[in-house]
């Protein structure tokens, strides 16, 4: 093996050793990058959990519900929210939609609330679902995807998928897949406490 041996003046060498710190810095702050936009993928199924520092703001999405009401997302601002997207045709729905309505039966009287995005559904199929399931929380009616689409943190294909907002209207986490109810009642839990 062969060493070459070099000298440099004091100068030369801090400015060296500046570069290579800069490159080892450049790296390091890349790789960084990458992790967040992995976390940021649409891909990635399962549970992604967004730092207080980082965390996006949802969308606020608007329009009627199931019952024949208005909703909008920001009249529930200052509490913790629950948005969970679904179709009666959805057979992980249909698993996970009784889960849902336990965890918000567990959080009655807290400053917790849920809402359901019924996607691409017949009103008739949709209204029996929910009501097969015991779920008394608001569904808005997304016959054309529009408001999926507003959801940009979630893919245009993802049911059943679920979102939990901070009280600032923030996305805590993002769970694209079904979900349990311990699973949700954990996660909706920590952001009550301020996680």
């Amino acid at each position: 093996m062969v060493f070459a041996r070099f000298s440099c003046s004091r100068t030369a060498c801090a400015l060296v050793l500046a570069a290579l710190t800069a490159i080892v810095a450049g790296c390091a702050a890349a790789s960084v990058q990458q992790q967040a936009k992995a976390s940021q993928s649409l891909d990635l199924v399962g549970l992604t959990h967004y730092d207080k520092a980082s965390r996006p703001a949802a969308a606020t999405i608007a329009g009627p519900t199931l019952a024949g009401s208005q909703f909008t997302l920001s009249s529930v601002k200052g509490d913790v929210v629950v948005v969970n997207v679904w179709a009666s045709w959805c057979g992980p729905c249909r698993a996970e939609s009784p889960a849902l309505a336990r965890a918000f039966v567990h959080f009655a009287g807290q400053p917790v609330r849920f809402v359901g995005i019924d996607e691409q559904d017949g009103v008739k199929q949709a209204k029996e679902f929910v009501a097969s399931v015991g779920a008394t929380y608001p569904d808005l009616v997304d016959s054309e995807g529009k408001l999926l689409g507003q959801l940009r943190v979630l893919p245009q294909a993802a049911v059943p998928s679920t979102l939990v907002l901070d009280r600032t209207g923030r996305i805590a986490d993002r769970i694209i897949g079904p979900v349990t109810e311990a699973q949700i009642t954990a996660l909706v839990g920590a952001v009550l406490t301020g996680s």
